[in-house]
């Protein structure tokens, strides 16, 4: 799990900070217009928690997304979830799905919520194979195009009671040519 999650870090750094760089040199994307209608998005999170059935639970998560509107990104999602007790573990659950997310102002520091709706193995088991995930969270500008959150994930599975996790994560926007100011 810590492999997978080491190389999606790595990877987002690869892509992340020559855009960041190229934003800030070039005065395309200022703190305060980052979710503007035409930005990309890309964001990779990480949380630990109590599992469902045992004690440990690790989700990694990304995201991508377009804004069609300001402040408003739809996109798609994945998430890699595991759990474990001791030497016991489970497999490695993927699930994935569509994804909306609306970011409340796009200042500094900006709350957002998302709602996905994930189909795969959200969870361990047997017939669970769907999942609604609420996701209100705050996003806080590094640089121009690089930001770090923090979120509080809700995952609400049929017949099943909800499962809350806390992660942190790291987004990078790109994609969006703003005029100099």
């Amino acid at each position: 799990m810590k492999t997978v999650f080491y190389y999606w870090l790595t990877t987002f750094l690869l892509i992340a900070f020559p855009q960041a760089i190229r934003a800030q040199n070039s005065g395309l994307m200022t703190k305060e217009n980052a979710f503007l209608k035409g930005t990309k998005q890309l964001t990779i999170t990480y949380g630990y928690g109590q599992g469902e059935l045992v004690k440990n639970r690790s989700v990694s998560q990304i995201q991508a997304g377009y804004y069609v509107a300001d402040r408003l990104m739809i996109g798609v999602t994945g998430s890699l979830m595991k759990e474990w007790l001791g030497e016991i573990r489970s497999k490695n659950r993927f699930s994935g799905g569509p994804l909306v997310r609306y970011h409340f102002t796009s200042s500094r520091l900006s709350p957002f919520v998302a709602l996905a709706y994930q189909l795969g193995k959200p969870v361990i088991s047997p017939t669970a194979n769907q999942a609604l995930i609420v996701t209100p969270g705050l996003n806080f500008a590094l640089l121009p195009a690089i930001r770090l959150e923090a979120s509080y994930s809700l995952l609400f599975v049929p017949v099943r009671e909800q499962i809350g996790q806390a992660q942190v994560g790291a987004t990078v926007l790109f994609g969006r040519k703003l005029p100099r100011q």
